[in-house]
């Protein structure tokens, strides 16, 4: 799954994603940051946080919230 975090800062701001455990995925000095997540396990789905920072404006949040999905098929 690829998630995309877009803010405008001036200074540039740093863009940090977090993976539900809070554990950092990726950090970059850009006005967007690209991360690809493999949904493969249990653990790989909950809430990812995007968090931009520039030191001169409130920082910018967004959390995606991956939920996974269970399919039952019933045979007749």
């Amino acid at each position: 799954m690829t998630l995309t975090c877009v803010s405008d800062g001036v200074p540039t701001p740093t863009i940090t994603w977090y993976k539900p455990d809070g554990s950092q995925i990726d950090r970059t000095i850009d006005t967007q940051s690209t991360v690809n997540v493999n949904m493969s396990v249990v653990k790989d789905f909950g809430a990812y946080k995007c968090d931009a920072v520039n030191t001169l404006t409130p920082a910018d949040l967004k959390i995606v919230n991956i939920e996974q999905i269970s399919m039952y098929f019933s045979r007749k």
